[in-house]
């Protein structure tokens, strides 16, 4: 059985990872500016990990985080396995955003013994037990251009439900002329798994016949959700929800 698919194994029957080991190499989250500078690139996209440079410990190594990122899986807690996603892990150490991105540096360290998960800046990242290599993130510069809003989506049927977590990151969706009503909770807050394109109709920021563009900020859930009949759009309410949008 490989690596990976012992770990699938061991996440299907709940494993849960120990508390951070102590390291006995460099103290994290340190490079000097000189080893910073020279960092060579690795790769580019949300997606990718470290993995294929286990081994290289204390090797730095630039990742490019495009803006309008997607989290992807993270084990760790400032110490990260190495098949982390290394631009949704810099999120979570606080060094980018998911909506700007930036060019982040890592260095490779030896695996450890276990991994702690944790919450931090709207990503959570897994426990994890022994892993046979890690990295830290030593430095990240965001983007300073202009960065335009993410898409979200494009579609009548599309919802924010995929987008839960980003909270306060703004997202545009496309809703085409011609559009089909699909199902609405709340009222100017929305439940995350409401049709965007259809809650635009109901807060009347566009219409079915001629639909347009529409641009929302994710929120966290709320305790309930008022339904309501507005510019012929009936939504319904709803109790405890655990993600939510509002039009921008």
């Amino acid at each position: 059985m490989s690596e990976m698919s012992k770990r699938r194994a061991l996440c299907a029957v709940g494993v849960i990872g120990l508390t951070i080991a102590t390291l006995a190499t460099a103290p994290v989250g340190t490079a000097s500016p000189a080893s910073v500078s020279t960092a060579r690139a690795a790769a580019s996209g949300w997606t990718a990990s470290a993995r294929s440079l286990r081994g290289r410990n204390g090797s730095h190594f630039s990742f490019n985080c495009p803006a309008g990122g997607v989290a992807y899986a993270v084990w760790g807690t400032t110490v990260y396995t190495d098949d982390s996603s290394v631009c949704t892990a810099a999120v979570h150490a606080g060094r980018i955003t998911l909506t700007r991105g930036g060019k982040v540096v890592i260095e490779i360290r030896a695996g450890r013994s276990s991994y702690q998960g944790s919450t931090r800046h709207g990503i959570t990242s897994h426990s994890w037990g022994s892993w046979h290599g890690s990295f830290v993130v030593v430095s990240a510069s965001a983007s300073t251009g202009k960065a335009g809003t993410p898409k979200g989506g494009s579609g009548w049927n599309k919802t924010a439900f995929g987008l839960r977590g980003h909270n306060g990151s703004r997202y545009a969706f496309s809703c085409p002329a011609h559009g089909t009503a699909y199902r609405v909770w709340g009222t100017t807050v929305y439940t995350d798994d409401s049709s965007v394109c259809t809650a635009a109709v109901h807060a009347g920021r566009i219409t079915l016949a001629r639909g347009g563009r529409v641009v929302i900020k994710i929120r966290a859930g709320r305790s309930s959700y008022k339904g309501s009949t507005r510019h012929g759009i009936t939504s319904r309410s709803w109790g405890v929800w655990h993600g939510s949008f509002v039009f921008v």
